[in-house]
């Protein structure tokens, strides 16, 4: 389990108390990810996700 100072590019990033955003971490405080389902794909700043980060792991 990380913090957010120990990412690095390819890690699964989780957000939420529950758990329910997972995406993945691109680097210099950003992810890759589909905000809902149904919208496409983006790169979008780890700030904006709209909840907690809660931990990242790698795989």
């Amino acid at each position: 389990i990380y913090s957010v100072s120990q990412l690095k590019v390819g890690d699964l990033v989780f957000f939420f108390n529950d758990l329910h955003h997972v995406a993945l971490y691109a680097g210099n405080n950003t992810v890759i990810h589909a905000p809902r389902t149904g919208t496409v794909v983006r790169y979008e700043s780890m700030d904006t996700i709209g909840g907690p980060f809660m931990f990242g792991v790698r795989v």
